[in-house]
């Protein structure tokens, strides 16, 4: 099994992280056998409520490696982040 993961956020404040407004987290991780392997993407919307952390809107998805592959990712969470700022006031 391989793994290799990459992590990121959109729409938190620099001074105060995720007080007060919603988040756009990502996933992106390499997964699967060397003989077969996949991107697995994933993203969802974090809120602090209560000092505790809400995810809402979670969705996941996985696509073939290689350059197509890559690329549908690559607007599949585009996509997924313009429904996020539509939503949201950044």
């Amino acid at each position: 099994m391989i793994t290799n993961t990459y992590t990121g956020s959109l729409g938190t404040d620099p001074e105060r992280g995720i007080i007060d407004r919603a988040s756009f987290n990502y996933r992106v991780s390499v997964e699967g056998s060397s003989d077969d392997p996949s991107f697995k993407a994933s993203c969802c919307v974090q809120k602090l409520c209560k000092n505790r952390i809400e995810k809402t809107s979670q969705q996941e998805k996985t696509f073939d490696i290689s350059e197509e592959g890559f690329a549908a990712l690559a607007e599949w969470l585009d996509g997924q982040y313009r429904l996020f700022s539509e939503n949201e006031q950044l």
